[in-house]
């Protein structure tokens, strides 16, 4: 299932989370509710009251998009297990 910038209500009914940027570089994978603190332990803390799937969406966008001059929203893939 693909889901673009899931809301929370979405988010917290995940079980398993993928995470592709670029041309397919896996940049997170494992269980969705520890998602948010992987992130948080590298700097990438999601801010109160926001989505933790928009939040990671938009994150992962903006780490691919540093790295590669050819970035678009279109370099961002989510792959998300209910």
């Amino acid at each position: 299932m693909y889901l673009n910038r899931p809301g929370t209500d979405t988010f917290t009914q995940l079980d398993d989370l993928v995470l592709l940027a670029g041309t397919g570089e896996l940049v997170y994978c494992g269980p969705a509710k520890t998602a948010p603190a992987h992130f948080a332990s590298m700097g990438h803390q999601c801010p109160p009251g926001e989505s933790p799937g928009r939040f990671l969406c938009e994150r992962v966008l903006s780490l691919a998009c540093s790295l590669s001059p050819c970035c678009s929203t279109s370099s961002l893939v989510i792959s998300l297990a209910l």
